[in-house]
């Protein structure tokens, strides 16, 4: 007891928990009489106060997510449902029901939070004729019930479709095969992904030709393909468990490269690339030549699908061309063809020159152009071999005779092959003037 301004005043704390049992008091309020006695001489003083408690009863956690069943044979259904967040304070378990064809019920399963969310029902009879339904509703504590989960059925389903899938890159991959690489399903109920092929050479339409089952397994290498002959178009789509697919579907197409040669111009050709969603960055051409690197020999972009190059080196004949496509700000890149692209050979050999040392037509020697091996052979009037080479570069002086001469008439014969694996001969006379 305290004073205050000559008030006496009772202090007291207490704490009161409710248990399930004061659930079932056949009212919501619960009544304590509390009695105040001071310790005042020669009589003590008492004094009363009612509290009153209202018992509210314990919420109970809303229902999961069901999934659309799957029937794994005639007897046999799988139930799925999506785990809720962290279950709440007062959450006890759930309870897997099902609803016959017959309109009777029956209960499969008691499940807590940490249980699998996947039930199998082996006793699902005919199920892929009959329509049977399956739900879930949660239980707290005191036991009492929540809200049941919309029911999944084998027959009757809710379907929505599930979102379309993104290809990545559609790429030529070892110049002979097609890469195709999407975008993982977000879907909690995913059953495959179905991929479509069109081959345009043939003007067909799309039809199915692979599917995946696994949600991770998200590239396909096509081998059934000429990379050289076709373009190839594809569309991906996924199955839900409903068996929804999307009706929408992102395509992408490999890229084909044609190319034509002409004497020292090579012109390139192919489709266009425009399926990324941050759109095409450039084009990058790609040229290799026998023993040397890969280099770029250029670079174009948006809506330009040709080139010329006019810049040939007339050492190599043989040329291999292939074009990279790049995504902008992306690692993304598409792959053509490679073709191969050859020049014939020239050779171009003067019928005289000058050994007088004023650094005009000193020397003599024939031009190869785009020819691969060469052969030259140079005689004298007596048929006496007098210089030979297999250098392409190699000139004939008059510092290679013995007995440089005013003026004379030298018989050659030269070999020479090109890139496309033709052989050549030419057999003609060259003077030499002074």
């Amino acid at each position: 007891m305290q004073s205050t301004a000559n008030l006496k005043i009772a202090s007291y704390s207490f704490r009161w928990r409710s248990l399930c049992d004061d659930l079932n008091r056949g009212t919501d309020t619960i009544v304590l009489q509390l009695l105040v006695r001071d310790n005042e001489c020669p009589q003590s003083r008492t004094q009363k106060a009612t509290v009153k408690i209202i018992v509210v009863p314990p919420p109970v956690d809303p229902p999961p997510v069901m999934q659309c069943t799957r029937s794994m044979g005639t007897n046999s259904v799988l139930v799925r449902w999506i785990k809720p967040a962290a279950p709440g304070k007062y959450f006890s378990h759930y309870v897997l029901m099902r609803k016959n064809a017959n309109n009777t019920w029956d209960q499969l399963a008691i499940v807590t939070h940490d249980s699998a969310l996947v039930y199998e029902d082996n006793t699902a009879l005919e199920n892929e004729q009959r329509n049977i339904c399956y739900t879930v509703y949660p239980v707290n504590i005191c036991g009492l019930i929540g809200d049941t989960a919309p029911f999944s059925c084998t027959v009757v389903k809710n379907i929505t479709p599930p979102a379309p899938i993104y290809i990545y890159t559609t790429t030529v991959k070892d110049n002979r095969n097609i890469l195709l690489q999407w975008q993982k399903s977000k879907e909690t109920d995913f059953f495959s992904y179905s991929v479509f092929k069109m081959d345009e050479h043939n003007g067909s339409n799309y039809v199915l030709y692979k599917k995946h089952i696994s949600i991770d397994d998200t590239t396909l290498t096509d081998e059934e393909v000429n990379v050289h002959n076709s373009v190839y178009c594809y569309e991906l789509k996924q199955t839900n468990d409903c068996g929804a697919m999307n009706p929408d579907a992102f395509h992408s197409c490999s890229i084909l490269l044609k190319g034509k040669s002409r004497p020292f111009i090579h012109t390139l050709q192919w489709n266009e690339y425009d399926y990324w969603k941050n759109g095409l960055n450039e084009y990058s051409i790609i040229r290799k030549e026998p023993e040397l690197e890969p280099i770029v020999a250029s670079t174009t972009h948006y809506k330009s699908a040709d080139w010329t190059d006019s810049h040939l080196n007339i050492e190599n004949g043989l040329y291999h061309y292939t074009i990279e496509a790049s995504e902008n700000n992306s690692i993304f890149k598409s792959l053509s063809n490679t073709i191969e692209l050859i020049q014939s050979p020239l050779l171009h050999v003067p019928n005289a020159f000058t050994p007088n040392h004023d650094n005009v037509n000193d020397s003599w020697n024939p031009a190869p152009v785009f020819v691969k091996d060469y052969h030259l052979q140079l005689f004298n009037r007596w048929g006496q071999l007098i210089f030979e080479t297999h250098d392409k570069h190699h000139p004939f002086t008059d510092e290679f005779m013995k007995d440089p001469a005013t003026c004379d008439v030298f018989i050659y014969l030269i070999t020479y092959t090109g890139w496309d694996g033709s052989t050549h001969t030419v057999k003609d006379n060259v003077t030499l003037l002074k």
